[in-house]
């Protein structure tokens, strides 16, 4: 995912609360275990039983985790 893919999904969580973009944060969570990034976080961020905060919280230090993460190399098929 690129800064401005990323950008955007924090901008609707923003608005719309994790409970609205549900489908979204399902893809980005789908990202982050395909990457090794934060599964903690994203076990968390899938776990419709927590609290929203704690979902919010989840997603913003798995968004900081996956601005920081290395770039996957890209392969030709």
């Amino acid at each position: 995912m690129n800064t401005s893919t990323l950008d955007e999904l924090a901008h609707l969580v923003t608005s719309r609360g994790v409970a609205g973009t549900e489908r979204e944060l399902n893809e980005f969570a789908g990202h982050l275990t395909r990457a090794g990034i934060a599964p903690k976080l994203t076990s968390i961020i899938l776990d419709r039983t927590a609290p929203s905060v704690v979902r919010e919280r989840a997603f913003a230090l798995s968004l900081a985790a996956a601005r920081h993460a290395p770039a996957a190399p890209a392969y030709a098929a």
